[in-house]
């Protein structure tokens, strides 16, 4: 067996464990882009796939680990917990209503039980929706229809998503914690920004 056949099977391996971009699936296991955790023993990785949690975070990062799940985290810059929305202060403090962080507190956010209705239900507990009050202010109520659409399912409106948001015939959410593959970050729709689907053209280049 030649050298390139050892390297075309391992690669075909590889290739079957871990999707590359290209194979990209909202569903795979080893995807955690849209903010699923990995399974025990593995960590989200900055490229949007769960791999060993044993790789130890860099010096100047923090692990992020998940409630009640073992060794399942993500690694944070430390220099992100003083100006991160999703990290603002410490691991998961995600500020809310499209709120800036700045030197780790949250500048901006709705007052408590308060929420931005442009941003769908995500600055609610689970269980509750956003019920506007008007057009830049609502509350979180636990009457609200919530639909049971998670991201990447296919929509007519955002009553058909968890998070109350459709784009594109898809349900998204805001980019507070960044855009899942194939996903860009529309600043301006939303305050705090909106994941917009990628042209298919613009997916694999």
């Amino acid at each position: 067996m030649t050298p390139w056949h050892v390297f075309t099977i391992l690669a075909m391996a590889c290739g079957a464990v871990v999707p590359g971009p290209c194979s990209f699936q909202p569903d795979e296991q080893w995807d955690c882009s849209l903010g699923d955790p990995c399974a025990g023993g593995f960590a989200c990785a900055g490229d949007g796939f769960c791999k060993s949690a044993d790789i130890a975070c860099a010096d100047d990062e923090t692990l992020c680990t998940y409630a009640s799940l073992d060794r399942v985290g993500i690694c944070v810059a430390d220099v992100d917990f003083d100006s991160a929305p999703a990290h603002c202060g410490g691991c998961f403090q995600r500020c809310r209503g499209g709120g800036a962080c700045v030197d780790g507190a949250c500048v901006d956010e709705p007052a408590d039980g308060g929420c931005v209705p442009a941003r769908g239900h995500f600055d609610c507990p689970a269980g509750e929706g956003c019920l506007a009050d008007n057009d830049l202010a609502g509350h979180c109520d636990a009457s609200v229809d919530v639909g049971d659409g998670g991201a990447f399912a296919g929509c007519d409106s955002g009553a058909d998503c968890e998070g109350g948001l459709c784009t594109d015939g898809v349900c998204t959410r805001p980019c507070d914690v960044g855009c899942p593959a194939f996903m860009v970050c529309d600043d301006g729709a939303i305050p705090g920004g909106l994941c917009v689907p990628l042209p298919a053209e613009e997916r694999c280049g």
